[in-house]
C-alpha cells in the first residue's frame, strides 16, 4: 500500500497531470471522473515498480552499498546546478529588494519604511523559536 501511495504522489507531481485532470473534468467527467487519469497513471506506475532494480546490499551490514559518482559526473551536475542556484538566488534577492518599494507605492506612502515593515515582520515571523534551556 505504501508503494501505491508513493506512486500516486509521484503521478500528482508529473508535469501536465493537472492539465489531464482538467481535460477529464471538462469532458463531463465531473469531479470524480477527473481523478480517473491520475488513478490509471498511479496503477501503471505501481505495476512498473517491480522492474526497478534493487540496490545492492552489503551482506555483512545488510545496508545498501553506496557507489560513489565519478568526478566527471559530479562536475557535470555542478556545472548545471551552480548557475541555476545563482540565478534563483539573484531573482529572489531582486524580488525581496523591490517588495518594500512596491508595498509603499501600493499604499501611497512616501516613506519606504512603510513597505519594509511587513517584510521585516514576515522575516522575523519565519525565525524558529528560541529553545528554552530551563524546560
Amino acid at each position: 500500500m505504501r508503494a501505491f501511495i508513493t506512486a500516486f504522489i509521484m503521478v500528482s507531481m508529473v508535469p501536465g497531470s493537472t492539465a489531464i485532470s482538467a481535460i477529464a473534468f471538462n469532458l463531463r467527467g465531473g469531479l470524480n471522473g477527473s481523478y480517473v487519469p491520475g488513478l490509471v497513471l498511479a496503477i501503471a506506475l505501481f505495476a512498473l515498480i517491480r522492474f526497478v532494480a534493487e540496490r545492492v546490499t552489503d551482506p555483512t551490514t545488510a545496508q545498501p552499498v553506496d557507489v560513489p559518482y565519478s568526478p566527471a559526473a559530479v562536475a557535470g551536475a555542478l556545472r548545471f546546478a551552480l548557475p541555476v542556484a545563482f540565478v534563483s538566488w539573484a531573482g529572489l534577492s531582486l524580488f525581496l529588494s523591490l517588495v518594500p518599494s512596491y508595498l509603499a507605492n501600493a499604499l501611497h506612502a512616501t516613506n519606504p519604511a512603510v513597505g519594509a515593515g511587513p517584510v521585516l515582520a514576515s522575516q522575523l515571523a519565519s525565525l524558529p523559536p528560541r529553545p528554552n534551556p530551563g524546560a
